[in-house]
C-alpha cells in the first residue's frame, strides 16, 4: 500500500522444504533479483500484503533490507 514499497528490496528467508514453492509464488507476484539457494534466501521487490501472509503460512520470514542492515550496523557499535 506504501508508494514507496516498489522501491524496496526484501529479504525472504527460507528453508530447503519450502525455498522452491516460495520462489514461484515470488516470480509469479513480485520482481526476484536474486535467489541464494545455498542459504535459502531470497531477495526481491514489493512484496504486498497478500504475499506477505502466504510466506507467513508457507513459513517464510521476511524483512526490508535497510531495515536488517541498519539493524545489524548498529548491533555492531554496542
Amino acid at each position: 500500500m506504501n508508494s514507496n514499497d516498489n522501491n524496496n528490496v526484501y529479504v525472504v528467508k527460507c528453508t530447503k522444504d519450502n525455498l522452491e514453492d516460495v520462489h514461484c509464488m515470488l516470480k509469479m507476484s513480485a520482481r526476484v533479483l536474486h535467489v541464494d539457494a545455498a542459504s535459502c534466501c531470497i531477495k526481491t521487490f514489493s512484496i504486498d500484503s497478500t504475499i506477505k501472509r502466504r510466506l507467513a503460512d508457507a513459513g517464510a520470514s521476511f524483512w526490508e533490507e535497510s531495515n536488517h542492515v541498519l539493524a545489524k550496523a548498529a548491533a555492531g557499535h554496542r
